[in-house]
């Protein structure tokens, strides 16, 4: 019990450190799973007795979310925001499960009325709920955003494993209620992390936000990542699942691949908490999604057609947490809106899977999946495409330079979080900008004499703004207020 106790703590620092986050902020993880339910293998994991139409339904929940991310991006230029907005957010998971409860009307015996409608409404309803899950981790308060998106990514693997074991347990019946209960579960745990990062929020909203546009030769990279994945999610030639045969199997090896895309990511992880700026490397975003793709290429037709699916899942995940994680930083360090930079990128990701999708609904129409023999080709031409992308468009300086992040030395990163640390309790004490000038020098336990001497101010200024900082903070010597503010620091961080 005490190895079991020690080796999990062990694996909690090495994820998030010393500051492990509160649990509330991995309940993206439940968004992310009722999501994948409908996108996860033709749509296996909802019941049979709904009679989804896969191929066309799916185009309408990603439609609806392309057009929620445009709208929410334009909104958010003129400053509108989701984190304020709890009663908004609240009505919006009211109206999902409503839209739940139209949707699995079958299984008591009504009739579904406006199927498509109800995905289109079910996908803008879902990426509010997602845009808002982003400006929470965005926000500075909230530590080791990334490690957490990456551990939601392997509990939504979890809770898809626990839907599809349901179907062997349960009727249709609680297995709705339980895909229906996903959403209000996140919405409920969203509430309460928005909650505790409130205080952060102000902050962030006292400064000048800034706008940023996502450049064009990102963006059309995202849209082709995006419009690969979209293609080979409807058109599925020679691996899909006849009358009778078990889907089962094939539902396990696309969570897995699900699975296997967040193992990847959170090991590589470590080295972008040592070194950010491999993030922006595309030896480290783009070469394993190549990879996954190539792999699935010999694989097709000879040892077993879904595992193509299954590293396509892995690839596409891995790329979908690096750009998450792009977006985190970009909002963090640009002091940006983290909805505008977010629903821009998620606009072109969706976007190039809507139209990959109709393209492959189109090729299954015209009887092309019944040509097994053309899939190797297929995919190799989509896979040609994302390695044109990655190493014509998003270069090594492309990645680094596109948002104005330039490589920084380690002392110069070093200086900026002291300076960052320094306003953030100057603000929570009230301090004017020269007393937080004062300030900056007193936790460095520099005399009042070398002060004067490098603000150039007189001592006895010095020594005014000394004792106002005193009266603020509510301490009595320097001693004081660097333990104050070290405690405080360590508090936050």
């Amino acid at each position: 019990m005490m190895m079991n106790t020690v080796s999990n703590t062990t694996l909690v620092q090495r994820l998030f450190g010393s500051a492990a986050p509160c649990p509330s902020l991995f309940g993206f993880a439940f968004w992310w799973a009722w999501w994948d339910v409908f996108r996860v293998s033709d749509t296996h994991l909802i019941p049979s007795a709904v009679a989804v139409d896969a191929e066309t339904e799916r185009i309408c929940i990603e439609l609806g979310f392309f057009i929620a991310a445009v709208v929410l991006a334009i909104a958010a230029r003129r400053g509108f925001s989701l984190f304020d907005k709890g009663l908004f957010l609240k009505c919006i998971t009211a109206g999902l499960v409503v839209c739940m409860g139209l949707f699995y009307a079958p299984l008591v015996g009504a009739e579904r009325v406006a199927p498509l409608l109800l995905q289109f409404l079910m996908g803008v309803g879902g990426a509010v709920l997602f845009f808002a899950w982003f400006e929470l981790y965005s926000v500075c308060g909230v530590p080791h955003p990334v490690a957490i998106v990456a551990c939601c990514l392997l509990v939504n693997a979890v809770v898809l494993v626990a839907v599809l074991l349901a179907h062997f347990f349960l009727l249709p019946l609680p297995i709705a209620a339980m895909h229906a209960a996903l959403p209000i579960a996140s919405c409920a745990m969203l509430m309460k992390g928005i909650a505790g990062q409130r205080s952060s929020h102000e902050r962030f909203l006292a400064q000048q936000v800034k706008i940023v546009f996502l450049p064009q030769k990102l963006f059309i990279a995202v849209f082709v990542f995006g419009f690969v994945f979209g293609l080979v999610l409807n058109f599925t030639p020679g691996i899909s699942q006849g009358p009778g045969e078990d889907v089962h199997y094939p539902l396990f090896l696309e969570i897995a691949g699900i699975a296997l895309g967040g193992i990847l990511f959170l090991l590589l992880g470590r080295a972008f908490s040592s070194t950010p700026e491999k993030a922006f490397s595309v030896r480290w975003a783009i070469v394993p999604f190549i990879v996954f793709s190539l792999l699935s290429i010999p694989v097709v037709g000879v040892v077993n057609p879904f595992v193509s699916k299954a590293f396509l899942w892995a690839g596409y995940e891995y790329l979908d947490l690096m750009m998450m994680a792009i977006y985190i930083r970009i909002a963090r360090e640009l002091h940006t809106s983290p909805l505008m930079v977010n629903a821009q990128g998620q606009a072109a990701d969706v976007g190039g899977i809507v139209l990959g999708m109709l393209l492959g609904a189109a090729m299954n129409a015209a009887a092309l999946s019944q040509m097994g023999s053309y899939l190797s080709g297929i995919v190799m031409a989509a896979v040609m495409a994302v390695i044109i992308v990655a190493f014509y468009i998003m270069t090594d300086r492309n990645i680094v330079t596109i948002w104005g992040l330039q490589k920084k030395s380690p002392k110069a990163r070093d200086e900026e979080r002291k300076a960052a640390r320094v306003a953030s309790f100057a603000q929570s004490y009230g301090l004017t900008p020269r007393e937080r000038d004062v300030l900056a020098e007193l936790v460095e336990q520099r005399r009042p004499e070398l002060i004067a001497e490098k603000l150039y101010i007189s001592l006895g200024t010095v020594r005014s703004h000394i004792a106002r900082i005193y009266a603020k903070t509510g301490v009595h010597s320097q001693i004081d207020l660097v333990k104050k503010y070290e405690e405080e620091s360590q508090r936050v961080s």
